[in-house]
């Protein structure tokens, strides 16, 4: 659990702060997935770390809908498929 006093910000160049330490769900299984990034939430995280090659993004965006936090006041980092880089077309219908 994160202590929310424990939450770490880092300034960006546009002034936001954003949290250092983030939940990841890489390997979390499909069906807890909702459940656990809710909890997550609930636990004082505000920053998700997913990626499309996981498949669980409609999962992770029902967990953030059920925890109640308003979506401007998380941070959802994801990461590109190293195979959906260089051309411009690929890396837009990677989203």
């Amino acid at each position: 659990m994160l202590n929310e006093d424990q939450q770490k910000l880092i300034k960006l160049s546009n002034g936001i702060e954003m949290p250092q330490i983030g939940f990841g769900v890489w390997k979390i299984p499909f069906n807890q997935t909702a459940k656990i990034v809710t909890n997550a939430i609930k636990n004082h995280y505000r920053l998700i770390d997913t990626a499309k090659q996981y498949g669980n993004e409609k999962q992770v965006g029902q967990g953030i809908k059920d925890s109640g936090i308003e979506r401007e006041q998380l941070f959802l980092t994801t990461k590109i498929f190293n195979g959906d880089q260089g051309d411009i077309d690929k890396l837009r219908n990677a989203f």
